[in-house]
Parts: C-alpha cells; sequence; structure tokens
C-alpha cells in the first residue's frame, strides 16, 4: 500500500510510543500497574504447571494482544478530541439534536 497518509500515521504511532511522556504513562499508570501485578501473579502459577516454551509463548501472545490495542485506542481518542471540538463550536445544533431526542423520548 502506498498510501502516504498511512505512511505518515504510521510514523507519527510509532514516535508516539517511544516518547518519554508515553513511557511515563504507562510505567505509573495506577491502572495498568495492577493489570501488571494480577497477569503476573497468573503468570506465575501457570509457570507451576505449563512447560517454559508454553509460558513464553503465552507470555508474548498477550504482550501482541495489548500491543494491538495500543494504536487504534490512541487513534479513536484523537478521533473523540475532534469530534468534541466540532460540537463545541456548534452548541446550537447539540441543544437541537438534545431537545429532538428529549422529545422523542416523551412521545
Amino acid at each position: 500500500m502506498n498510501d502516504k497518509n498511512i505512511q505518515l500515521v504510521d510514523e507519527l504511532m510509532q514516535g508516539i510510543g517511544q516518547t518519554d511522556v508515553w513511557q511515563d504513562e504507562i510505567m505509573n499508570n495506577p491502572l495498568i500497574q495492577q493489570s501488571e501485578k494480577e497477569l503476573s501473579a497468573v503468570m506465575e502459577k501457570i509457570r507451576q504447571y505449563a512447560p517454559k516454551e508454553l509460558v513464553d509463548q503465552l507470555s508474548d501472545t498477550v504482550s501482541e494482544n495489548i500491543a494491538a490495542y495500543e494504536w487504534p485506542a490512541i487513534l479513536y481518542g484523537m478521533r473523540v478530541v475532534y469530534a468534541i471540538e466540532d460540537v463545541f463550536r456548534r452548541p446550537s445544533d447539540l441543544s437541537r439534536f438534545l431537545m429532538q431526542r428529549i422529545g422523542e423520548a416523551t412521545e
């Protein structure tokens, strides 16, 4: 695929993932840290029963699964920001939409 916009976003996303700010968020976010702690506890239990190769494969697969969510989540967050910005510029449209929705709910 030779889509320059996709190539540009790919480069930007790689850059975002390598910033100190992003790495600091990953390392210090309490929700991420709690999840890591729980995953580590489960992996330790699995290590008692499963061969090392299988545990390593599971660990790699979990990491790849987490990474698969990262870019779509960042892009979705950006999309939400733009949607909010768009609607903030048109508060009357939002008011009309809400009035219509409330009117439909009361009918």
